[in-house]
């Protein structure tokens, strides 16, 4: 619930209220010093959560009572009193009033939500001290009426520094329990020997270091803000407080208040806008961590498609070259046999020459498809074999390229990868081989493949490198990319690595690396 507006009280709540409220405020009222007055905090929290037509009655009780002759404003002829005691009730309520207006709520774990809270607790401080230093006080001799106009808005604010982030934090935001257990820990460590620390400094500091010694006190404040947000400057910010204050009266440095004051203010207003400006990036991480989570799931959804698309995709290639060798190659078989025994039959074999010519480009045509289609030499003799001797190396020395290629596997890794993995490698290289046949007009290509052990996983590098004319060059559309070019970066895909591209009018240089832990 935002605020006590939505609780019905009748009569007898209403003097309830009011009367906790101004009961309150007068055990605050002897807890206040030159440094902070807290009765300030305790009206705003009041002012926040109690219903709008009690406001009046809050703050003429604590007129009555605490003041001198209060009743007497009201009762009297001096009219110019009885405006400037409605001016400075208007002054108190305007923060609390328009906090409330907002349609945010009252206080979010972000930067502009607590300068909203702090604006609001420096207008009704400014509008209590407007019209409340006219008023005479017990040093009006010593102190100018700048001084006390300072003196009046500087304990107001600190004093709702004091109680109003608290009581917001205990009412509304209340911390997650790994958050009170941290404060135990840093209260107890870091907090408390800290303020110790900063009290025997203090009292054995010459005067002039006293102000060098005190910003010593923010230190912890400021640790709080960046640990647990606004709610650790909350807790520990009173507290930080609390020792300032008792340091300055015991060191006699009275003299010194609105120095002090302004010190315990800028230290209470950065500490919080620090902390809802953390709080706020706390925020934003966990969305950004909620996202990056949602895209890994979505990248691995995307991988696990491309590695059942691309595994389908092998499967469908391993069954047409199962039946083009099962099939295709019995009834060429067959048909061989029959044109022998009627080559025989008929007693003349140079009338079946072109016949036997065209079964032999049968046969090879079959055997070139077959080995495009999958690799004898990789099921047969692995992935290195295939790389070194196979059908790449016959299609780029066949176009006239040099093929030259090194692989480092000293512990026989590549033979540990699975069925798709090599697959996904070769066909890596004899997609960037068939490219530089095709459209490069290069002289050469160059393969390495390393293997390595990394902490009980396999991480494989791929280095492919040509000296052709470039993509650029041999596309009619520059660095679109070809079907080819996509078979690769698919692959890379399904295996989880890397691929960096670089071609330019001297070659093309392709890297892809990627580590594999399931069979390590």
């Amino acid at each position: 619930m935002r605020r006590m507006e939505r609780i019905k009280t009748g009569w007898a709540g209403s003097f309830l209220i009011v009367a906790v409220y101004l009961a309150g405020h007068f055990l605050l009222v002897l807890s206040a010093t030159l440094y902070w007055h807290p009765p300030a905090g305790w009206r705003f929290l009041f002012l926040l959560f109690t219903p709008k037509r009690l406001w009046p009655w809050l703050l003429l009780g604590e007129w009555a009572i605490y003041l001198p002759n209060g009743l007497q404003m009201f009762t009297g002829h001096d009219g110019l009193m009885t405006l400037f005691t409605l001016a400075r009730m208007a002054g108190l309520m305007s923060g609390p009033w328009l906090l409330l207006r907002a349609a945010s709520p009252l206080l979010s774990d972000n930067a502009r939500s607590m300068q909203h809270l702090l604006g609001a607790i420096f207008a009704s401080a400014l509008g209590n001290a407007v019209f409340n230093a006219w008023r005479p006080f017990e040093d009006a001799e010593t102190l100018t009426t700048l001084q006390i106009f300072l003196q009046l808005i500087l304990g107001d604010v600190n004093g709702m520094l004091l109680l109003v982030p608290l009581g917001l934090m205990l009412l509304l935001y209340r911390p997650a329990r790994e958050t009170v257990q941290r404060w135990r820990f840093d209260a107890a460590c870091i907090l408390l020997p800290s303020m110790l620390l900063y009290g025997v400094v203090i009292l054995n500091s010459p005067q002039h270091v006293y102000f060098f010694a005190t910003s010593l006190c923010a230190l912890p404040v400021l640790y709080f803000a960046l640990r647990s947000g606004w709610r650790g400057v909350a807790v520990s910010f009173p507290i930080a407080s609390l020792a300032v204050a008792t340091a300055s009266i015991a060191s006699g440095n009275i003299a010194m208040a609105t120095q002090v004051q302004l010190f315990l203010v800028v230290v209470g207003v950065a500490s919080l806008l620090l902390g809802a400006s953390v709080d706020e990036l706390s925020a934003r991480n966990r969305v950004l961590e909620l996202a990056n989570s949602r895209l890994d799931r979505a990248s691995e959804d995307l991988r696990e498609a491309a590695r059942r698309n691309l595994g389908l995709s092998e499967d469908v290639r391993r069954w047409i070259t199962s039946e083009l060798h099962d099939e295709l190659g019995q009834n060429l078989t067959a048909l061989q046999t029959r044109l022998k025994l009627a080559e025989r039959e008929a007693g003349a074999s140079g009338q079946f020459a072109p016949a036997w010519d065209i079964i032999t480009h049968m046969r090879q045509s079959v055997s070139g498809l077959m080995a495009s289609l999958r690799p004898a030499g990789l099921d047969e003799f692995g992935l290195a074999s295939a790389l070194q001797g196979g059908a790449i190396r016959e299609l780029a020395e066949s176009a006239g390229l040099a093929y030259r290629i090194r692989i480092e596997d000293d512990d026989n890794l590549l033979d540990r990868l699975g069925n798709d993995t090599q697959t996904a490698i070769y066909r890596i290289v004899q997609e960037a081989a068939t490219n530089a046949v095709r459209h490069a007009d290069a002289s050469r290509i160059e393969v390495l493949l390393r293997a390595r052990r990394i902490r009980g996983c396999i991480s494989i590098g791929l280095s492919l490198v040509d000296d052709g004319k470039g993509i650029a060059m041999a596309s009619k559309h520059p660095y679109r990319p070809g079907i080819g070019l996509q078979g690769i970066r698919d692959r890379v895909l399904v295996l989880g690595g890397r691929m960096r591209l670089v071609s330019d009018a001297s070659g093309t240089r392709l890297i892809v690396a990627f580590v594999l832990c399931e069979r390590a």
